[in-house]
């Protein structure tokens, strides 16, 4: 299971993650101009992959500081 994700959420993004990058016609999947994915399929697939990033990078942090905290002459960069 995936920081962020449900156990349903987690199987969808490895199912996604694993397929490859073509839209439902079998061509390249097109982006638009910031770079963003068009493909629903793509969509969804980013989102999940933000949900997680964000919830990963919140958990590091937390985790860090719990470290700072329980060894205040140790320094964590």
């Amino acid at each position: 299971m995936l920081i962020g994700l449900t156990t349903e959420e987690t199987l969808e993004f490895e199912t996604l993650d694993n397929l490859p990058a073509l839209d439902e016609t079998g061509g390249h999947v097109a982006r638009d101009e910031n770079g963003a994915p068009t493909t629903t399929r793509e969509k969804r697939w980013r989102e999940l992959y933000c949900k997680h990033d964000i919830a990963w990078i919140e958990w590091k942090t937390r985790a860090q500081a719990d470290r700072r905290e329980a060894s205040g002459f140790v320094k964590y960069n």
